[in-house]
């Protein structure tokens, strides 16, 4: 675990790169990008029983790539078992940098696999003729097999590598972080924004077709009758706030929000002044659902 990122490079200079993925940031702070990559990582070793490396980052002067959004890359290495005449171990790459034409933070997320052929010592080789073995001996349809096998494993283990649920699950622990009492990852003023960059990035339909998702987002647009001024009630309920049990959550904007205990987890509720309808609100709710259809 203790290397340079100049021997990572090395070491991944002869892997092969299986699978990339990549996903814009949330409409958060760049600084964001570091914690969401040891969001992930841990996600992923965790679930995997990988090990994180974190590189050390030596500084050059005019090349400190390692610097740039003061983001280091993260490796999660994994050793893929069951397998006889190889050994293969995948190598999770995190990394953020800005776009060159939008100036966007892009996380990505690149799977490497480093693999290792040995003879296989056992009675059974000798049932197969020397014609039909590789150079090292192992017979071909050995090799067949664990060539197959090791592509299986491979795609089951980049399954769980969407970063876009990764971004999802991210911007919810956010918003629960911060919207507890003691929150402090983003400022309560960023979380509307927040709310509307995840109701645009992720839609219902998104959010129904994955299903490894435990909570969702959900929005509804409540409309009064057309001479009802929205805006005067929201008023009201802010000179209200302990009547209501709500709390603002954005002085800019004027974001209103409500947590309640159900059935042992927390629901959030937001809501504000439409920004065109005048006899609207925009409603959100936040809360667990474990995959079940709403």
């Amino acid at each position: 675990k203790d290397l340079s990122i100049t021997t990572m490079d090395f070491i991944l200079s002869r892997a092969t790169l299986f699978r990339s993925f990549s996903s814009q940031l949330l409409m958060l702070q760049e600084d964001q990008a570091k914690i969401f990559l040891e969001f992930c990582a841990k996600k992923i070793a965790t679930k995997h029983n990988g090990d994180i490396i974190r590189p050390k980052v030596i500084s050059v002067a005019g090349r400190d790539r390692e610097n740039f959004l003061k983001c280091p890359r993260i490796f999660i290495r994994k050793d893929l078992v069951g397998l006889r005449s190889s050994r293969a171990v995948v190598v999770v790459e995190l990394a953020a940098s800005n776009h060159l034409l939008s100036g966007k933070c892009i996380c990505y997320c690149r799977v490497w696999l480093l693999l290792s052929s040995h003879e296989i010592k056992s009675g059974s080789v000798n049932a197969h003729p020397t014609k039909h073995r590789n150079k090292k001996g192992t017979p071909l349809k050995v090799c067949e097999i664990e060539s197959s096998m090791l592509g299986n494993l491979v795609t089951d283990f980049c399954e769980d590598l969407n970063l876009e649920s990764k971004m999802f699950d991210f911007g919810v622990q956010l918003i629960e972080d911060t919207m507890r009492p003691k929150g402090r990852d983003i400022c309560k003023r960023d979380v509307m924004p927040l709310v509307k960059d995840m109701k645009l990035r992720f839609p219902l339909s998104w959010q129904t077709r994955t299903l490894s998702l435990g909570k969702r987002i959900m929005h509804k647009t409540i409309h009064f009758e057309s001479s009802f001024d929205a805006s005067r009630l929201f008023h009201y309920i802010c000179l209200n706030l302990s009547s209501y049990n709500v709390v603002k959550c954005d002085g800019r904007n004027g974001c209103l929000s409500r947590m309640m205990r159900e059935m042992d987890t927390d629901v959030y509720f937001f809501f504000i002044p439409h920004a065109h309808i005048i006899f609207a609100f925009e409603f959100f709710v936040l809360c667990r659902t474990e995959g079940e259809s709403m």
